[in-house]
């Protein structure tokens, strides 16, 4: 375990988490620490968005609409123009576009704010300049390290780092989080210490930058609004932790979905369902798709279901997946063959759900001359050589080639024999009368 969580042990963790919630986002000082954020503040965020925009794609209507919202508050600025603002203003007065009353105006304020101490400002402004460039340049230094836990560890200590700005700690703990989600992805599925140890360190890094962005409606490192990314890759964040969730850190996960509100309630919703309907095997009336679905699946209304998707229009998200996989298997037990094969072939080839193949490979059995065309009927065509080692089609143990089995006994016009093979497998079957009638088709009786 590295140094930055040695702090945070399994039972410790939902702890720490109530502690960041209470603190952050329940307490009524906390709601005054938000208050407490100044006008000044605000008006500084809504003007930086304004000139990143400008600067991008400069014109005079923009810089005269930046110009004006600055003059409407020049009394709160005092006598501190924002860096990001000098910026744009010389780039107004040197810009061949800009109209001759917009550069008197810009002169104007620049002269007015330009009397106070200049020298004193420009240090500080160097200092501050300075600053900033030895945190960018040791932060690329340590993204640079190899080693892991050696790169873990040397993030926070940096992250203890005197007068660090809101900012550069979110950039820090971001930075922490892209490596743990890497990290996921290299570690074996049955590493079960390895998982938990990712967790906590994902939990804990999730509340601490949760705390950060809470206080700020914009947080810019670089012209980035690292709170606007933080959110817009908030879903992938949380399916990241569904990947690697086990039950001790349940109750962590309830938190951390519930703290997301403040940064997306669409996500926290969405995301608090599939949690609950996957993990807490809860069930819960919805109308958020693909929940809505799966809701009704659960309450055995299938041909509701059924309908609500077909109905739907949607994104496929991981989420979907799981819930079409689910409306797939039930179609596959209410003899909807065609249906659940479309379905379960869709999750089969797009999100790799190959725990799915028994299904589709018994649907090749059941209804060969329909999917015949289909992409995966290609496998059920390679996986059947798997016959070749067994030239006496004899019983065998594994489940595949029991299948196989049974579309050779029906190939053989032994739909009976087929049938009670198909049925052990998979005890809910019911499909005897489609392969009945199917023999009775070849024979012409």
């Amino acid at each position: 375990m590295s140094q930055f969580f040695k702090d945070f042990d399994d039972e410790e963790i939902n702890e720490k988490s109530k502690k960041i919630t209470k603190k952050a986002f329940f307490d009524e000082d906390s709601s005054e620490e938000k208050d407490k954020i100044s006008k000044k503040e605000k008006k500084k965020n809504e003007l930086q968005l304004l000139v990143i925009s400008a600067e991008e794609d400069f014109s005079v209507k923009q810089a005269e609409n930046i110009v004006k919202t600055f003059k409407k508050n020049s009394n709160i600025f005092k006598n501190d123009i924002p860096r990001f603002l000098k910026r744009f203003f010389l780039q107004i007065i040197e810009e061949k576009k800009s109209t001759a009353s917009l550069k008197r105006q810009v002169n104007e304020i620049l002269k007015k704010y330009e009397k106070e101490d200049t020298i004193k400002e420009d240090e500080v402004v160097k200092t501050e300049e300075k600053r900033t460039e030895v945190f960018e340049n040791k932060l690329l230094v340590i993204l640079e390290i190899e080693n892991y836990k050696t790169k873990i560890e040397t993030l926070f200590e940096l992250s203890k780092s005197k007068n660090l700005q809101d900012s550069e700690l979110a950039k820090i703990y971001m930075s922490l989080l892209g490596i743990f989600n890497n990290e996921i992805a290299n570690t074996k599925s049955e590493n079960t210490p390895k998982k938990k140890e990712l967790l906590k360190e994902i939990f804990i890094v999730m509340n601490f930058l949760l705390e950060i962005f809470f206080k700020h409606d914009t947080l810019f490192y670089e012209n980035i609004d690292l709170k606007k990314l933080f959110t817009e890759n908030l879903n992938f964040y949380i399916v990241k932790i569904f990947d690697i969730i086990d039950e001790s850190y349940f109750d962590a996960c309830r938190d951390l979905l519930k703290k997301t509100e403040s940064i997306s309630l669409e996500i926290s919703k969405s995301k608090s369902l599939e949690f609950s309907f996957f993990y807490d095997n809860k069930i819960i009336e919805n109308e958020i798709f693909p929940f809505n679905i799966l809701y009704l699946l659960r309450i055995n209304e299938y041909e509701k279901s059924k309908s609500l998707y077909l109905e739907s229009e949607y994104i496929k998200t991981p989420a979907y997946f799981k819930v079409i996989s689910e409306l797939g298997i039930m179609a596959f037990y209410k003899q909807d063959f065609i249906f659940s094969f479309k379905l379960l072939q869709e999750c089969y080839f797009e999100a790799n759900f190959h725990n799915l193949e028994n299904y589709l490979l018994i649907m090749c059995v059941i209804h060969e001359e329909k999917v015949i065309n289909e992409i995966f009927f290609n496998i059920f065509l390679e996986k059947i050589r798997l016959l070749e080692n067994n030239k006496l089609i004899l019983k065998a143990y594994d489940s595949k080639l029991e299948i196989f089995r049974a579309y050779l006994f029906l190939y053989n016009f032994d739909y009976k024999k087929s049938y009670e093979i198909l049925k052990k497998i998979e005890p809910r079957l019911e499909c005897y009368d489609v392969l009945k009638n199917r023999v009775l088709k070849e024979l012409k009786l």
